[in-house]
């Protein structure tokens, strides 16, 4: 995987993080880890 990619995906990631932060929901913080969690497995 380029490195470029896989910093444009951690980007997506954080912004992501910050919105469910923001709407404080705890199912898109659950959805959230499990795709890093996924991530950190490929």
């Amino acid at each position: 995987m380029p490195v470029t990619l896989y910093k444009t995906i951690t980007i997506i990631i954080a912004i992501a993080s910050m919105s469910a932060l923001l709407t404080l929901s705890p199912k898109v913080d659950i959805a959230i880890t499990q795709m890093v969690i996924v991530g950190s497995n490929l």
